[in-house]
């Protein structure tokens, strides 16, 4: 009985620390992303540089972005090899740092609450599949 009673509080624990360290990342994620809330589009047009290279027009939703954050995102899209037009979009109902990209050929987006989801439910999952599988309190190498 007092195995399992020992199991419970070390799954709990675990359970508990996920939880505080969920909140601390998010904490931490959201004060960056309120700081430059550029950083995770631009880092978008770098990486999406094959596939915009070349468009004819890019349209980038999002919220709230400054002109110097819109001249770094068009000196990004000018890196990236975008030679149209950038058009931007205000949307009011996004998240800080949230963006849609749209070109002729394709769609990309980034919103950071649906991220956390994701990630909440991915560590409540892993949790849930470590129940009762924990490792041994008792180990011997």
């Amino acid at each position: 009985e007092a195995a399992a009673t020992l199991t419970a509080v070390a799954l709990a624990h675990r359970a508990d620390s996920a939880a505080l360290a969920m909140a601390a990342a998010r904490t931490m994620a959201g004060g960056a992303l309120e700081r430059c809330p550029e950083a995770p589009l631009s880092a978008a047009i770098e990486a999406l540089a094959q596939e915009i290279g070349g468009a004819p027009r890019l349209v980038i939703r999002t919220v709230g972005l400054d002109d110097d954050a819109r001249a770094q995102i068009e000196a990004a899209c000018d890196q990236a090899g975008v030679g149209g037009q950038v058009v931007f979009r205000d949307e009011p109902g996004m998240a800080t740092a949230a963006f849609v990209l749209e070109w002729p050929d394709g769609r990309a987006e980034f919103d950071p609450e649906a991220v956390a989801g994701r990630v909440n439910e991915a560590l409540a999952a892993a949790l849930a599949a470590e129940n009762g599988h924990g490792e041994p309190l008792n180990r011997t190498n």
